[in-house]
């Protein structure tokens, strides 16, 4: 081991510990992408306990059924993790999608997924380029300040620079390292910020957002705001000069100089009414106030400017901002006028005077920005202020942080939490965008956050971030991440701007396993083979204020009552019957699996909580109770339809079967007759019948009468060889039918006319015969007697033989 690190120390890397970390298997869980760390952790295994029995089963299942009901004041389960988040028990080196790049194209990116591409994107000596990232990586964060953000670049800068003055990284590798590195700069700019999880997140992102809607609209609604606003200022100026570019702004490089005097050369001098010059000077002075919001100094500051703490603040806000958008267009589409020289005072006067936002359209209606009201309590005055927004139409953009999903620090029950509910109810407001995210999801739903924001109305967005749970037994963007897993607070998005369709407009596919009720993950350890729920106890489980909730087991206190709580959840008839609900939890030092029992208080929340959940799948057409009665529906409907029509074509078969029956057996017997009928002699027994004139004598040879004698004794032989009681068929009679053969296909076999005889009788049962005889619809089945005395109820079915003998 000594020499394995001696070598890497001489290829510039960090210590082998190191290399173990940067190699582990990358995994999706709770909403961030993890790394599981190897060195800094004692060796770890869960494994099941030594189950004893237990003494007296029904005292324990008295004693626990008690818990059940009332709950434990001194529970304490510090040392112990839900079984899915064992993994998680040292989370020093773990990665997730904090800190987080804002780039000036408007994207969110984590700074982890950024280091991840500059690793796929190397040439080669890809080990030493995932070393040298990951170093980088480590740097920024450690250099990153945690409370508010920071610019990107500078910070890249600072990082690499460490990387170089470490002199065991100085050799031919280093410098394709900074060659990648140089490669993904270019996608960077000096706008670019990078902010914690810890920072002030919901002002920083608001200020992003809104800063990048203002440039946007800018450029799509307004690209030539720069060159209206010159020719004004040329018209104005012609009474005296024409205008000239004497310096270079941010904003003037694509200006046509030369147009732009011709605009001016067309008037003759001090030809400018005073009304005329009047009307300009306003068109101008709203031109100049917008035109600086180009620069990203004065775009910031609106936006910073944008962000408030009330809602009378937020009103006079939204109002500014509609008569700021309607003077702005107006002056705009005026300055074009102006600019063709046809401004006609008479004609145009009227319609600008009456000018306000309902004459924009909806690109224009852009430009009337968003006002970020920021709500961190949920105090009465709070939750009214935001339905007083719900009830306008103004754009404002509600942040409410959500503390706690589930509370349980007042002891009168477990609630969820008051933000949360009020993002159901806003569901209802159908004008009002809602937005709910787990602060460590914000990064993948950041599409939906930014079509709230660019939404022309009120939206609620309700953020959890589990910052304030600090006494956790795991940070809080983990527990962040984990919520929405366990169906505590679900990420969803509503946005009112989209498809008439309501299930078009919400969706849940950003929450993990949206499809279930629960998420179900296989527990990787030898021991438990099964896959296992994550439930909204597991993610109670820990929190110290839900401890009273649980109550660890002893191995020598399980029995059979004891049942695992996503079974005893799922039907309500365990209730009743005395089982109590356990989850399993691991130590987090030994990796032991203990059951962990739930009082009934916390269970009846968690199928609030489950409840809850339905409604939002139904919403967004998952598991929807009404399309599965109508699927239902449906579905028997087509069944009975189909059964009745695979029916009537049943009896229509058989009927004509039978006709086909009838038909074929009168053929048969009149062909049959008509043969014997056809004969010139019909012998019956040793009598002869005429059926014709007799024929004069014949003389015979001498030995003639012999023969004669010859041929009726081998009759009457024949007759004497006739037994009645030995089974046979008629088979010229037989139409194939198949009765017979499809009760004994060995016994009844068909001949080359395909027609039935009885091959050995000891291949079948005189039952056999017996019930093929009643089957058979032209009845030519003789079962004879019984060849077999043994036979069971042959009394029965010699009598029904009778009949066919």
């Amino acid at each position: 081991m000594k020499d394995e690190k001696n070598k890497v120390r001489e290829n510039g890397q960090e210590p082998l510990e190191l290399l173990h970390k940067i190699d582990a298997v990358i995994s999706e869980k709770f909403g961030t992408r993890v790394v599981e760390p190897v060195a800094e952790s004692i060796p770890f295994e869960l494994h099941l306990p030594e189950i004893t029995e237990s003494g007296n089963p029904k005292y324990l299942s008295e004693k626990q059924l008690s818990f059940y009901l009332k709950g434990e004041a001194d529970t304490s389960l510090q040392h112990l993790l839900p079984l899915h988040a064992a993994a998680y028990r040292k989370v020093k080196h773990l990665r997730y999608d904090f800190p987080l790049i804002l780039n000036a194209n408007g994207k969110m990116t984590p700074l982890r997924v950024w280091i991840d591409t500059l690793i796929e994107s190397g040439d080669n000596d890809t080990a030493f380029l995932k070393t040298e990232a990951l170093k980088l990586e480590n740097y920024i964060k450690n250099d990153l300040d945690d409370a508010t953000e920071t610019a990107f670049i500078p910070l890249l800068d600072k990082a690499l620079q460490k990387i170089q003055d470490d002199s065991a990284a100085q050799n031919g590798s280093m410098a394709v390292f900074e060659k990648t590195l140089s490669r993904a700069r270019q996608s960077l700019c000096e706008q670019d910020m990078i902010i914690s999880y810890d920072s002030d997140v919901y002002s920083v992102v608001s200020r992003f957002l809104v800063q990048n809607q203002i440039r946007e609209a800018l450029e799509k609604t307004v690209p030539d705001l720069a060159y209206r606003h010159a020719s004004i200022k040329a018209l104005i100026d012609s009474g005296e000069t024409s205008p000239q570019k004497t310096g270079k702004s941010d904003w003037d490089t694509d200006i046509d100089f030369d147009k732009l005097n011709a605009i001016s050369a067309a008037l003759p001098r001090n030809d400018i009414s005073s009304e005329r010059m009047q009307r300009l000077k306003n068109i101008f002075a709203t031109l100049d106030k917008w035109l600086p919001l180009q620069q990203d100094a004065v775009c910031q500051k609106l936006a910073a400017d944008l962000w408030v703490t009330s809602v009378d603040d937020a009103k006079k806000q939204a109002a500014k901002r509609r008569q700021d958008a309607a003077s702005f267009i107006k002056a705009y589409h005026m300055a074009g006028l102006e600019m063709a020289n046809t401004y006609n005072p008479e004609h145009h006067d009227t319609f600008f005077n009456d000018f306000n936002i309902s004459y924009l359209n909806d690109d224009e209606r852009r430009l009337i920005f968003p006002v970020v009201l920021n709500i961190a309590t949920n105090t009465p005055e709070s939750i009214a202020d935001m339905l007083v927004v719900f009830n306008g139409d103004d754009a404002i953009k509600i942040w409410a942080h959500e503390k706690a999903p589930l509370s349980n620090r007042d002891k009168t029950g477990i609630k969820p939490g008051i933000f949360s509910a009020l993002s159901r109810m806003a569901l209802a407001h159908t004008q009002v965008a809602v937005y709910q995210t787990a602060l460590s999801f914000l990064p993948a739903q950041q599409e939906a956050l930014r079509s709230a924001f660019a939404y022309d109305g009120p939206a609620l967005l309700t953020i959890y971030d589990a910052r304030d749970q600090k006494d956790a037994s795991l940070p809080a963007w983990l527990l962040s991440g984990m919520a929405p897993e366990a169906r505590v607070f679900a990420n969803f998005s509503y946005n009112p701007a989209g498809d008439n369709d309501a299930g078009e407009r919400f969706n849940l596919d950003q929450t993990p396993h949206a499809q279930t009720e629960w998420p179900m993950r296989s527990v990787d350890n030898g021991v438990i083979g099964e896959e296992l729920p994550f439930t909204a106890v597991d993610f109670c489980a820990v929190l110290p204020e839900f401890a009273h909730h649980f109550k660890v087991v002893d191995p020598a206190e399980y029995h059979d009552k004891q049942i695992a709580f996503h079974t005893f959840i799922g039907d309500r008839q365990f209730h009743q019957q005395g089982y109590v609900p356990y989850i399993l939890m691991a130590d987090k030092e030994s990796g032991l699996i203990t059951r962990v029992l739930i009082d009934r208080a916390l269970t009846e929340a968690a199928y609030r909580v489950l409840e809850s959940w339905r409604m939002l799948q139904e919403m967004a057409g998952i598991n929807n109770a009404h399309l599965e009665k109508q699927k239902t529906s449906l579905r028997n409907e087509w069944e009975t339809e189909k059964e009745q029509a695979l029916q009537a074509l049943r009896d229509e078969y058989e009927a004509k079967l039978r006709q086909d029956r009838e038909s074929l057996t009168d053929e048969i017997i009149s062909n049959i007759a008509a043969g014997l009928l056809a004969s010139d002699i019909v012998q019956m027994g040793g009598t002869r019948t005429s059926a014709a004139p007799a024929a004069a004598p014949v003389a015979k040879p001498a030995a003639e009468p012999e023969k004669e004698e010859t041929v009726a004794e081998t009759v009457a032989e024949d007759d004497d060889d006739m037994n009645f009681d030995t089974a046979y068929i008629d088979t010229p009679l037989c139409t194939s039918c198949n009765e017979c053969r499809n009760q004994n296909d060995q016994l009844f076999l068909y001949d080359d006319n395909k027609q039935a005889y009885i091959g050995d009788v000891s291949k079948g049962t005189f039952k056999d015969l017996v019930t093929a005889a009643e089957n058979c619809p032209v009845h030519i089945i003789h079962p004879g007697k019984p060849q077999n005395p043994d036979e069971p109820d042959l009394d029965d079915l010699m009598e029904r033989a009778q009949k066919f003998n």
